[in-house]
């Protein structure tokens, strides 16, 4: 992929989840689902965040499998909409978890780190139409947002390489790819 078009539709799809992030938090505000929460759900929710970005940065750094981190917010999305369902404390949680991991996970792509990708894939293609189906909104916002949707899954589909392909400058052969992490896996278990 021609490096200038990726870094346009990288940039697309990473603001267009920063900004889809503070949406959220904006609307959890106006909606009243955010106000006056329980203040253990508060700690909750700053402490788990806290806890998955650590992990981000620390597998970014130590240069731990992509899986790790991307594992941890996936999952972590799939406990709190089970607890959402389950109890209506768990709604308000999930609100106030689901920004943050919008707004990080925007961040990941644009500095191009390989967990961010499956994780924008996800929230583009599962847990961002859920959330629009779900919330009491006018059509022509969920419609608009189906649209973006979309062309954030396709921008992403077409990243697939450039999030997961051969990096630049790292030798003769291209250098590892993201998923081939299995060598650095076993060295950890040492």
């Amino acid at each position: 992929m021609n490096p200038r078009i990726a870094r346009i539709l990288q940039s697309f799809v990473g603001l267009s989840l920063v900004a889809g992030g503070i949406g959220l938090l904006v609307g959890g505000l106006a909606s009243g689902t955010l106000r006056d929460p329980p203040t253990w759900a508060v700690l909750l929710v700053a402490t788990w965040v806290v806890l998955l970005f650590l992990l981000a940065v620390v597998s970014v750094r130590r240069r731990w499998p992509w899986a790790l981190p991307a594992g941890a917010f996936l999952g972590s999305f799939l406990i709190l909409i089970l607890w959402a369902r389950l109890d209506p404390t768990g709604h308000t949680v999930l609100a106030g978890f689901a920004p943050y991991v919008a707004f990080g996970t925007g961040f990941g792509i644009l500095y191009r780190h390989a967990w961010a990708w499956p994780v924008a894939l996800a929230s583009v293609s599962g847990f961002g139409p859920i959330v629009l189906l779900l919330a009491p909104l006018p059509d022509a916002t969920v419609a608009s947002g189906f649209v973006l949707f979309l062309l954030d899954a396709i921008a992403l589909l077409a990243l697939h390489e450039v999030f997961f392909g051969p990096r630049e400058g790292a030798g003769p052969s291209g250098g590892r790819r993201a998923w081939e992490w299995s060598d650095r896996f076993k060295s950890m278990k040492r």
